[in-house]
């Protein structure tokens, strides 16, 4: 089951078992006599726990009923557990190399330079008691943080940076690792993104309203450019399958983005998953479309004798 949903054998979940005491959130002093509680569950239950609690995001009363534990113990668990995963799972997560941009230029047909594609997407968070104006946006009518998702043609995560405060698409992007210059890039390599961004190298931007209007080419690029970019699109929504960055976060603010990058490296190894079965169902019909062949071959063999 675990290689299937997370891509984790059973040696590997067994080497993630942690001897030390779950401090978890700095809850007990280095020198505070009473230390916390062991969890009683296995290891591979305590795993089960944290992506039930990632993909669900169920109430830590359910959790207690669920594995008969106590409410505070769920919690420590959760917030022990889901750091060891994101240290575990980061190598998921991997920017191209110069060899692997070669392989991806020319998948997208109208713009054959643009390798990767890239979006943003609000997680809520309920209203802080301070920096409120940090979290809040007025068009979103709601408090958030924000991550920048850059997928690559086949949907695969290549980049995803989490934690930033509500703002809009072009000063995230400036603050992020891709837009500052620090993911390196082929020179010919372009990104496609919407027109929140701005419009500078490596991006490419549809044309506004205005520059397209009556000019039928540039009307059918913004087209290809929107069916092409529609792919980090769907990434994004295979990532919000896990409620616990779709619904409203109720927990620390420190907290997020390590579930963020959690469910983004699951959301890796499901598009992987996906695609082997497919490539595994279209290896099946070529076999039987190559044995309905031999079939009527046979019998236009037998017919003419």
């Amino acid at each position: 089951m675990w290689g299937l949903v997370m891509g984790i054998s059973r040696i590997v979940i067994q080497s993630l078992h942690v001897a030390q005491p779950r401090n978890v959130r700095g809850k007990y002093p280095e020198d505070a006599v009473r230390e916390p509680r062991a969890c009683g569950l296995s290891t591979e239950n305590r795993i089960l726990m944290a992506v039930i609690w990632l993909r669900q995001y169920p109430s830590y009363a359910s959790l207690q009923s669920l594995f008969q534990i106590d409410k505070s113990t769920a919690s420590d668990d959760v917030h022990h557990v889901i750091p060891i995963l994101y240290r575990f799972l980061e190598g998921i997560i991997q920017w191209p190399t110069d060899q692997e941009f070669e392989q991806l230029w020319g998948r997208w047909d109208h713009f054959p330079n643009a390798v990767l594609a890239l979006d943003a997407t609000i997680h809520r968070v309920t209203r802080p008691l301070i920096g409120q104006h940090m979290f809040y946006r007025g068009d979103k009518k709601c408090h958030f943080m924000l991550s920048q998702i850059t997928c690559a043609p086949d949907g695969h995560i290549v980049d995803l940076e989490a934690g930033f405060f509500g703002s809009n698409d072009a000063g995230h992007y400036a603050n992020s690792m891709v837009g500052r210059g620090e993911k390196l890039l082929p020179p010919w390599a372009k990104i496609l993104a919407d027109g929140g961004y701005p419009n500078r190298d490596p991006l490419i931007i549809p044309y506004t309203k205005e520059e397209s209007e009556g000019d039928e080419d540039r009307l059918l690029e913004n087209e290809w450019h929107r069916f092409y970019r529609s792919q980090v699109e769907r990434t994004i929504h295979f990532l919000k399958v896990f409620r616990s960055v779709a619904h409203i976060f109720r927990h620390p603010k420190y907290f997020q983005p390590f579930v963020v990058q959690v469910v983004g490296a699951l959301t890796n190894v499901r598009i992987e998953i996906i695609h082997q079965l497919e490539a595994e169902e279209e290896m099946e019909g070529i076999e039987e479309d190559g044995e309905d062949g031999e079939e009527f071959a046979n019998l236009v063999a037998e017919m003419e004798m």
